[in-house]
């Protein structure tokens, strides 16, 4: 199965385009495979949790290959921002290394990167929201100017680096998604302009209520959702073919988009409320309404969403245990997609009839939105199933393909060939390899896909309603990639129809809107009226009186 691509080397003119095949091998050569892995003890609370199963694994691998992971959220160009020295230079990070050097102060935040393109090839990342973000304490300041700062940063980072763009590598598709609303300045048409800069969806709030949109932290505090302006933006949206995304808003702004858009919506990265009851998930009522909306629901791993109070802070807001494993993940995936069937076996005809008992939404409305380079603390993987030199990637992964053309594999390639691999890799085993009892390592980077995709299968394989290989095949690849393609896809769709029809929305933002607390002042936005400085007044002024003085002396 191949993945559809972006023309991202053109971001502008970014669309949903037929079919590029996303699949590639990057150049060996100037990828490093070195890594120091951070082992840590597994936390007691996990002493139970087991990593995949090597047989697992390769499925999720082979299942995965040459299909692809398409994230729903990186914030990798908020970290080539604030990384020490804070400031927008590229060469800051370089993406090429597997690992590349953090931050030496264990207490400032970004320590490294969690994305770089040799973890990326080794976690079947094939397409990437990259997130353009900046914070609240912009909105109703420099929140535009912000963004677009962002913006520049995420476009330079593409341009660099081959792989980002579908045309040269087929390598990683690269979009860029506007991560809150407050990056628009209430104006639509800044909207529009930044869907002319290549963005293709826009969280429609951050942590901050809007005047015309609120936020999952003001849940329990109001049931306002959506303005009447708000109702305009995510029309506009729809016009555009820009996707509506609701993660990060509160319930009633959820059900209050789901009520008035077009077009299917996408959760960048949220999880199930019933599995975390935490406000930037989403309750069960408005997954019924994404189902009927035909959206999706990209699962989050950063921790805190995945299950609440698993994870210890000391006084200082540092980490000290996190009690999350890539099971928890997989619980959210589940309560979404799962359906439960129930069959009954005629003992006088033998024959078995399979009925549906319970569905909450559907595998069709589930993807995958990591949270990367945006949170520090993930879900444990656990006995972690990673490349520790050349050998180890030998073992794990030459079963999976076949080498062609040049490689430092090359030996190990011809050893496949000649049907020695067994013998090789018993000899590696026993020779070259490192494992490590009761050692941990965390989901913290974008390797790590197939761990958790290979938890999902063993957990498909031991339910009661029997999964077959190709089911659980098509689960994986819908949630790796295909729904969030399907949801863009239909996005397009609607546009084009909508553009047929209906003119771009003008409209301001009522002057008197104002948050449902009253706290935005506009203290720092001027007003509508014709803009004029003091020294126009002073001159308009001095020439009327010139004026006057004039008109006197000619009558008399």
């Amino acid at each position: 199965m191949k993945l559809f691509g972006v023309v991202a080397a053109s971001l502008a003119s970014a669309r949903f385009v037929d079919i590029i095949d996303t699949h590639s091998i990057l150049p060996w050569d100037r990828l490093s495979r070195n890594r120091d892995v951070e082992k840590k003890k597994k936390p007691e609370c996990l002493k139970n949790y087991t990593s995949p199963s090597n047989d697992a694994l390769n499925k999720a691998h082979k299942y995965l290959e040459g299909h692809g992971v398409f994230d729903g959220h990186n914030d990798l160009p908020m970290t080539y921002t604030y990384l020490k020295p804070k400031n927008q230079d590229l060469s800051k990070i370089n993406l090429y290394e597997r690992e590349p050097p953090g931050q030496p102060d264990p207490n400032i935040w970004p320590q490294n990167s969690q994305t770089t393109i040799p973890l990326a090839k080794e976690g079947k990342l094939r397409a990437q929201f990259w997130s353009i973000y900046w914070g609240c304490s912009a909105n109703e300041k420099d929140a535009v100017l912000w963004a677009l700062e962002q913006i520049d940063v995420a476009k330079r980072m593409i341009a660099k680096h081959d792989e980002f763009i579908v045309p040269k590598t087929g390598s990683i598709a690269s979009i860029m998604g506007l991560e809150g609303g407050h990056m628009i300045g209430e104006s639509l048409a800044v909207l529009r302009q930044f869907y002319d800069l290549g963005v293709r969806y826009m969280t429609l709030t951050h942590s901050c209520d809007l005047p015309w949109v609120t936020s999952s932290n003001a849940d329990d505090k109001t049931d306002v959702g959506l303005s009447e302006f708000g109702v305009k933006v995510v029309k506009e949206m729809n016009r555009m073919g820009m996707i509506v995304d609701l993660s990060h808003v509160s319930s009633q702004t959820m059900r209050d988009a789901l009520g008035n858009v077009t077009a299917p919506v996408m959760f960048s990265h949220s999880s199930a409320r019933a599995i975390a009851d935490h406000p930037r998930n989403v309750p069960d009522d408005v997954l019924q309404l994404v189902k009927r909306n035909n959206g999706v629901v990209m699962v989050v791993f950063y921790a805190g969403f995945v299950k609440r109070g698993a994870v210890e802070y000391d006084e200082n807001g540092n980490t000290i245990e996190i009690c999350i494993s890539a099971d928890d993940v997989v619980d959210h995936m589940i309560h979404i997609g799962y359906v439960i069937f129930t069959s009954y076996t005629s003992p006088k005809t033998s024959l078995t009839i399979v009925s549906l008992l319970r569905e909450l939404i559907g595998w069709d409305h589930v993807g995958i939105g990591a949270d990367y380079n945006g949170a520090e603390d993930f879900p444990y993987d656990g006995e972690g199933k990673i490349f520790q030199d050349k050998y180890d990637y030998f073992l794990i992964m030459i079963p999976r393909r076949k080498l062609k053309g040049p490689s430092p594999f090359a030996n190990e390639a011809r050893w496949l060939q000649k049907g020695e691999l067994r013998a090789k890799q018993r000899y590696f085993k026993r020779n070259a390899l490192e494992r490590v009892e009761g050692l941990a390592w965390n989901t913290r980077d974008v390797s790590s896909y197939p761990l958790v995709f290979g938890k999902l299968i063993e957990r498909l394989e031991n339910k009661s309603r029997v999964y077959t290989e190709k089911d659980i095949e098509s689960i994986v690849q819908r949630i790796a990639s295909d729904n969030i393609l399907r949801v863009w896809k239909d996005v397009e769709i609607e546009a084009s129809r909508l553009q047929g029809k209906i003119e771009p929305d003008w409209s301001w933002i009522p002057e008197n809107d104002r948050t449902w607390d009253e706290s935005n002042t506009y203290s720092c936005k001027s007003g509508r009226d014709w803009p004029e400085l003091e020294e126009d007044r002073d001159n308009s002024a001095s020439v009327a009186s010139v004026g006057l003085f004039l008109l006197i002396a000619s009558l008399l």
